[in-house]
């Protein structure tokens, strides 16, 4: 492995079968739950400029449209304190920058092909 966080394959591949296991025990079959988000790096970069980034947190959350909830992540950026950056007074009515994105693309709809990552393919 190259770095201190990156994870064996077999290590991927068991988090993400096991979460594809929980989902489908509670009912879901494979294209109503969310696999997966993709987050394009330019709009992460946005987060890394602002002012104390150190970190990323992601916090998971639902947006009702139509009365049908989805899946839904908020990135804010964190300091080197642990602190989110965020900005309170971006609760006004004019606001300027609140510090919180949604740049994620759920999966589904924008799914990889398949793969042992988001499939139940065994690998040789």
């Amino acid at each position: 492995m190259d770095t201190f966080y990156e994870i064996p394959l077999k290590e991927a591949i068991t988090w993400t079968k096991n979460w594809r296991k929980y989902k489908q025990s509670h009912g879901k079959k494979k294209n109503e739950y969310i696999r997966a988000f993709r987050v394009d790096l330019a709009e992460l970069d946005e987060i890394r400029r602002e002012k104390g980034t150190e970190h990323v947190r992601i916090y998971f959350g639902l947006e009702e449209k139509d009365g049908v909830m989805i899946e839904k992540l908020v990135l804010v950026g964190v300091d080197d304190e642990d602190n989110d950056i965020i900005d309170i007074k971006s609760l006004s009515a004019q606001p300027t920058s609140s510090g919180t994105f949604d740049f994620s693309k759920p999966c589904p709809p924008t799914c990889s092909e398949e793969n042992v990552l988001n499939s139940d393919e065994t690998v040789i």
